[in-house]
């Protein structure tokens, strides 16, 4: 356990931050499909917590995405809500593709403001459609793009300032534009989900918007681009959720400890032991893969576009945390089961991860073919 508490140490102020401010209001905002409020998000970048994986030379912490990915692991094992790690790390992700352009009029726009906690951008991408078959277009008008879209479902885009946006322009390539939320046309949308209600999961319209080409983030190619950004954020999305599976874990244990049963705790029990033992070995495996992929961002040993062991470590995780999540609930029976204790909340959260940064059933067909064609690669080479 020394391990443990030396990984999930933070600084005092984010401590203070989440235990005092963040987990209170937890279970509120659940009920009611509330946002986290923006003032939390600006108090999370006023101690740091977007900053982590953003170059010191716009004022961030310069930490490697190992480094970053473990710190949310580690605000994921403090916070009870969920959706504050989820939200936290895609407006840092987000900043930090921004800033990979290199264009700085875009990085004084988006990123310094970012870490000082004044304007936030969110990702706009998913249509319920595949890459190939976007809907959204931006047409190139003199030094103007005339954008019109429709994107169902963009995390953070309730309390979003601006958004990365996927489009298709008049030549069929895909480009990506950064666009402010308060341009005339740009309209903003609650959407009720299952689980991560506190994420600020919205619907965003766009009709006849007129975006300046001088917020052109990527010209072409934006096929190539979503696919670097979603593939980093594939493994850092799941951080938090790593250190929330081992926080529910630790909860459970310490219910069933003071639950008295024929005159002993239920952790006396076998039966409870074995459920404890295969739940503690799934979540301390998903570390170990987590960890491995986190080690691959730090030192750049990944393929950009795609990368299988990354796309694995996601899946894993997310396998493992909803069997934590529906174990957590069967072990604690009906004080499980009520929202009061946020035990059926984790697990909703954890279901939402089956669709979200990459599809569990499309990561299989991913991987799939992925290892079929090593096998094949491997045949042909040895004729």
């Amino acid at each position: 356990m020394q391990r443990q508490r030396t990984l999930y140490q933070l600084p005092d102020s984010a401590l203070e931050l989440i235990r005092n401010r963040v987990n209170p209001g937890c279970a509120e905002r659940d009920a009611h499909g509330a946002p986290i409020p923006l003032h939390l998000l600006r108090e999370a970048a006023d101690v740091g917590l977007l900053a982590g994986g953003l170059p010191k030379s716009v004022s961030g912490q310069g930490y490697d995405l190992c480094r970053w990915g473990m710190i949310l692991e580690a605000v994921g094992y403090h916070c009870d809500d969920n959706a504050f790690p989820l939200v936290v790390s895609l407006f840092s992700g987000v900043a930090q593709t921004i800033y990979d352009s290199g264009d700085a009029r875009l990085i004084d726009r988006y990123v310094r403001p970012a870490l000082r906690g004044e304007r936030f951008t969110s990702f706009a991408w998913t249509e319920n459609a595949d890459a190939f078959s976007l809907a959204s277009t931006a047409v190139r008008d003199g030094d103007s793009y005339i954008v019109n879209a429709d994107k169902f479902l963009v995390t953070g885009g309730l309390v979003a300032d601006a958004f990365m946006t996927y489009l298709r322009d008049e030549r069929g390539d895909v480009i990506a534009l950064i666009i402010d939320r308060g341009l005339p046309g740009v309209s903003v949308e609650p959407v009720s989900t299952m689980g991560m209600r506190a994420a600020g999961l919205a619907s965003l319209r766009m009709v006849d918007v007129r975006v300046p080409a001088t917020r052109l983030l990527a010209g072409n190619d934006g096929v190539g681009h979503v696919q670097r950004f979603l593939n980093r954020r594939r493994v850092i999305v799941t951080c938090g959720f790593l250190g929330r599976m081992r926080g529910v874990l630790e909860e459970t244990v310490r219910h069933l400890d003071g639950a008295i049963r024929y005159g002993q705790p239920l952790t006396a029990m076998q039966s409870v032991q074995g459920a404890i033992g295969r739940l503690c070995i799934g979540m301390e495996t998903a570390q170990v893969i987590v960890h491995q992929a986190l080690q691959r961002l730090g030192t750049g040993d990944y393929i950009p576009e795609w990368d299988a062991h990354l796309s694995m470590a996601k899946y894993y995780l997310i396998e493992r945390a909803i069997e934590v999540g529906e174990g957590a609930l069967r072990l604690c029976g009906g004080r499980g089961y009520v929202t009061a204790n946020g035990i059926e909340r984790n697990l909703r959260d954890f279901l939402g991860f089956i669709a979200g940064a990459g599809a569990q059933d499309i990561l299989e067909v991913d991987l799939g073919n992925w290892y079929i064609s090593q096998v094949q690669r491997e045949q042909w080479a040895g004729r």
